[in-house]
């Protein structure tokens, strides 16, 4: 059935006053009482239509023909008008119109306290029937999902209060109802229809429809009728049942919502507890993998420090074993000059010089090996285990000079330490080491790549029973955007090149677990200072 044949049918059906027009056809449909109130007043309402601008069809005065213009439909270029007696509404009307709004009010109040969806179903029906002069009433819900109607609770063919949750079925095709899902304010209203209870006819009347809304959003619709007591529709009792909907629908929404909330607050303790296991997990994860990170680092730079000391060793003994070989030989030829009775004296003189000479190129490098193996070894044993004592801060950072001398050989930088002997401090020197060692391959790697020339000095203090360790190096710098980067893990400005982002921030991390501070800060001209503060360990 198309648009303008249901609306013509709607029209001539109805025991209403209305009428029919289409202006390009000059087509008009009037209903019979409207019929027979023109002729009674011998009004020619199809000329006054045509006299109209096209700007006031959709808002006609009829005050001239004894009219009002109750609502205007405006569907495929027809137009579709309500209308009523300028003088219908009567004093008594408006006060009932009046009590049946204050009734509404506190209907609507009454509701907004229920304990559960399925009793505000249920009683809004009875709160209906008893207050707003509706005989049958159901309220039915949308499932747009489905594209199904779903019911609630409703009434019988004798009006009593049914529970209708089990039935759904899909949204009728029907212009009314797609008419009543497309407007708030609009309330489908059809005269002397067919009344049905699950498809039955069960007698006739009026019936209309309401929708209820979420925002902008159509949730369902109720649906009543006048089936048991017949009262006639009135223009008031068209409205209440309008506020009615829009009531029970900002009510359920209500309801959905305080009921989230209360779910929502009845779980949050729970929903904390579980949230608080999951990040005491993730932390213990994290400080796992930090302290894996440290190992690592140790072991790396325990790794680097092995071959390097194995470099510087096998110099100095390399030089010792040829002098040693050169000493044989030398030996071996005075001897047989000995043995041959040809030996003089200048032979002996010589030999007694050479002799000499190479003995102390021989103790010399052996000496400068022993000194790099006690240092290393010191180093070593300093890295693997976490006890704490007195230290020596001047001999510990002597030590990792040492270890550090194959990677500034050949290079133009100046390795010098300020630190006192006096300087005895109390904690464990596995992470001193770490933390000074961290500190000068980030100056070599960083601070000192292309060929940079410069230096590294080291100073330490006791102040208020707490060590102020001060290193610096006028290497290349960092802009202020990258200083305040350089303790972020994985941080690097030579990703790609070697550069793990970790050095800085393993620093940091051992420090912080001190209970300590570090502070950077740029150098004038050029390089980078960091002042570390860390009390004594226990």
């Amino acid at each position: 059935m198309t648009a303008s044949t249901w609306a013509e049918q709607y029209c001539t059906q109805s025991s209403s006053l209305m009428m029919l027009y289409q202006p390009e056809s000059h087509y008009l449909c009037q209903s019979k009482p409207l019929k027979a109130e023109l002729t009674r007043g011998a009004v020619d309402i199809q000329r006054f239509l045509e006299k109209l601008d096209a700007s006031e069809l959709l808002q006609p005065d009829f005050t001239a023909l004894s009219l009002q213009l109750d609502k205007v439909s405006h569907i495929d270029g027809l137009y579709l008008y309500e209308l009523s007696h300028a003088d219908h509404e009567t004093t008594e009307s408006w006060q009932m119109f009046a009590n049946t709004m204050s009734r509404l009010h506190e209907i609507m109040l009454r509701l907004s306290q229920v304990d559960s969806l399925e009793q505000l179903y249920k009683q809004a029906i009875i709160e209906a029937q008893k207050h707003l002069y509706l005989d049958r009433l159901a309220i039915f819900l949308l499932d747009p999902e489905t594209n199904e109607m779903v019911g609630t609770w409703g009434t019988d063919e004798d009006g009593q209060v049914k529970d209708e949750t089990q039935f759904r079925g899909p949204i009728p095709e029907a212009p009314w109802v797609e008419m009543t899902l497309a407007s708030k304010e609009h309330v489908e209203v059809w005269e002397n229809v067919d009344l049905l209870y699950y498809n039955k006819v069960v007698g006739k009347g009026w019936n209309a429809m309401a929708a209820m809304w979420d925002g902008d959003k159509p949730i369902g619709w109720i649906a009543c009728d006048n089936l048991v007591h017949k009262r006639p529709m009135q223009p008031w009792l068209k409205e209440i049942i309008g506020q009615f909907g829009q009531s029970l629908g900002h009510t359920l929404v209500r309801y959905n919502y305080l009921n989230e909330l209360k779910h929502v607050n009845e779980n949050l303790e729970a929903l904390v507890i579980e949230r608080s296991s999951q990040l005491k997990h993730k932390i213990e994860l994290l400080e796992q993998t930090q302290s894996e990170l440290v190992e690592s680092e140790k072991l790396a730079s325990l790794g680097g420090l092995v071959a390097g000391v194995s470099h510087e060793v096998n110099t100095p003994l390399g030089i010792g074993v040829t002098a040693a070989s050169h000493l044989v030989v030398q030996a071996k030829q005075i001897q047989g000059l000995y043995q041959n009775k040809t030996m003089k004296k200048s032979d002996l003189e010589t030999y007694f010089s050479y002799t000499l000479e190479t003995g102390e190129i021989i103790e010399n490098n052996l000496q400068r090996a022993s000194e790099l193996i006690k240092s290393f070894k010191q180093l070593a044993v300093d890295q693997s285990i976490d006890a704490t004592f007195d230290i020596n801060m001047k001999e510990l950072v002597d030590n990792i000079q040492n270890s550090f001398h194959h990677k500034f050989k050949n290079r133009p930088i100046s390795f010098i330490n300020h630190i006192d002997e006096g300087v005895i401090f109390h904690a464990c020197s596995s992470k001193l080491n770490q933390i000074l060692t961290n500190l000068v391959n980030n100056s070599l790697v960083h601070g000192f790549d292309d060929g940079h020339q410069g230096t590294i000095e080291v100073n330490a203090a006791i102040e208020s029973g707490q060590l102020h360790l001060s290193y610096f190096d006028t290497g290349t710098g960092v802009s202020d955007d990258i200083l305040s980067k350089l303790f972020e893990p994985f941080f690097t400005t030579k990703r790609g090149k070697g550069g793990t982002g970790l050095g800085l921030n393993i620093v940091y991390n051992i420090i912080r677990k001190m209970d300590g501070k570090i502070e950077l800060h740029h150098m004038q001209p050029s390089g980078l200072r960091a002042d570390i503060y860390l009390p004594a360990e226990d």
